[in-house]
């Protein structure tokens, strides 16, 4: 970890300190100077972590002027924006609460499809006086949409119902967002609820998108009472019953059924080594020339395809602000756990990559309330920090040094799947305390068991896709039959 990302978190901490304190006292009356003298605060605080920071990681250097200069930067231009972010969503929310409940003719988006809601984004309205609705979402419960549509096949079929557009006349109901809640409605922009439609007419995007998601559903059928497990592992579609998604989270496994970073990071490590060997074998055979995988690893048209690769599947999934991050998130990781060296090229497009992550959440800062958005930055810390660290170790033993050939990409692999997993696990279990107020202690052992299923049923599912052959099928039913028996174990929990 260099300076560029420790003034990176203190941009983000700072942005969501100032913003959820001022949040949380919207309807009070504050005095900017209290926010200046918070400010002033938690910028000694800063001063200190910079101190642990350069005294424990730089060689015990000392504090220079500039230090002091860019950490002054990076506060302050962290807190006007989550000031003005604040004074915009006020206004916002002050227009809402004056119209608390609205009728009018409106065009939908069908944006987000869970097992018990749906989230529509508004795309144009038919009255002047609600033009400030355009382009924030509504909540339905998924029950009530499947009633109006009155199409149940089709609904079931996630793929398919999602970028669809709903043109109806609609009355939309506030929902209070100052309650637990807050940070899904917020991170979603969702003001309203959609009590009930009339005139509702859907119009259905048909596209190669489209139907390569309608192949991927009908090919995942096949699996019966598993196709879920199967959907949620490969492609993130959440389709869980309650209970269903309560049984996940207690058991651990929860995090292998979201369209994440950890989706992503599976991808892109696989397509980076399976184009490392290809051109391994191509330098051995064509050009005679000695294996080296150093070079082979930094290697930027590898790296440029396999990004190509993760953009393709996540335009699959669905690239929606939350993976969109995710992609982001998950090459930065993977690109420095691959390169991690200063000196190289490669780095400055880490910090390229990250700068474009600050970029986004400027445009939208939506994003900084996001929980997946805070896992997967949390992640990519554990493995900034730590990551570096255990693959040294790792690499030190001495067995590893000798294996050469064809079985160093396996090897390699192996060590940079364990490495990020374990890394971010680490980091990732306050926040899973904080969120669910429980460690599933049994989880951790089974989290040990999936993290050896997981790659294998994720890369099956899609191979399946091209070649469903009988003994892919019957491999992938078993190892997910796995999966559901230890979901449906009896789970030891920890509760805070």
């Amino acid at each position: 970890m260099n300076h560029f990302i420790f003034y990176s978190i203190i941009f983000l901490f700072n942005s969501y300190f100032i913003f959820d304190y001022l949040i949380k006292r919207i309807f009070d009356n504050i005095r900017f100077i209290d926010i200046i003298l918070l400010e002033i605060f938690l910028f000694f605080v800063y001063i200190f972590l910079l101190f642990l920071f350069r005294f424990f990681l730089f060689d015990k250097a000392k504090l220079k002027i500039t230090d002091y200069l860019f950490l002054v930067f990076v506060v302050t231009f962290s807190f006007f924006l989550a000031y003005y972010n604040f004074k915009d969503y006020k206004y916002r929310i002050f227009q809402v609460l004056k119209n608390k409940i609205i009728d009018g003719y409106f065009e939908f988006q069908v944006c987000k499809i869970k097992s018990n809601y749906v989230i529509l984004k508004v795309n144009e309205v038919f009255d002047d006086n609600y033009n400030y609705l355009v382009n924030t979402k509504v909540i339905i419960p998924r029950s009530k949409l499947e009633k109006i549509i009155n199409n149940e096949d089709n609904f079931k079929n996630n793929f398919l119902i999602e970028n669809i557009n709903i043109f109806a006349f609609a009355s939309l109901e506030f929902v209070d967002q100052y309650n637990k809640k807050f940070d899904f409605y917020f991170s979603n922009n969702i003001f309203y609820r959609v009590n009930y439609f009339y005139d509702f007419e859907i119009k259905q995007n048909n596209n190669i998108i489209s139907n390569i998601r309608y192949f991927i559903n009908k090919k995942y059928n096949n699996f019966g009472i598993y196709s879920d497990l199967l959907k949620g592992m490969v492609w993130g579609i959440d389709d869980f019953s309650y209970y269903e998604k309560q049984q996940l989270i207690r058991s651990g496994l929860y995090h292998m059924f979201v369209a994440s970073g950890g989706n992503i990071s599976l991808v892109f490590n696989f397509s980076f080594y399976l184009l490392s060997f290809l051109y391994y074998l191509f330098q051995y055979f064509l050009k005679k020339n000695s294996f080296n995988y150093g070079k082979i690893k930094k290697n930027l048209s590898i790296i440029f395809f396999s990004v190509m690769i993760v953009w393709f599947y996540s335009f699959v999934v669905g690239f929606d602000y939350p993976l969109l991050r995710a992609f982001l998130i998950a090459i930065i990781t993977n690109l420095i756990l691959f390169n991690y060296n200063y000196n190289d090229d490669i780095y400055f497009i880490i910090k390229l990559l990250f700068i474009l992550l600050m970029i986004f959440i400027i445009m939208d800062y939506r994003f900084i309330y996001n929980l997946s958005f805070k896992m997967s930055f949390i992640s990519f810390m554990g493995i900034c920090v730590l990551g570096s660290i255990f693959k040294k170790w790792i690499l030190n033993l001495n067995f590893i040094n000798k294996i050469s050939g064809f079985w160093v990409f396996i090897v390699y692999y192996v060590i940079d799947s364990f490495v990020m997993s374990l890394s971010a696990t680490i980091f990732l279990l306050p926040i899973l305390v904080s969120y669910f107020g429980f460690v599933s202690l049994s989880g951790i052992f089974y989290n040990l068991i999936a993290l050896a299923i997981y790659p294998i049923i994720f890369y099956l599912g899609i191979i399946y896709l091209i070649f469903d052959f009988n003994f892919i099928y019957h491999l992938i039913y078993n190892l997910l039959a796995l999966i559901d028996f230890i979901v449906n174990q009896k789970q030891l929990i920890w509760y805070f």
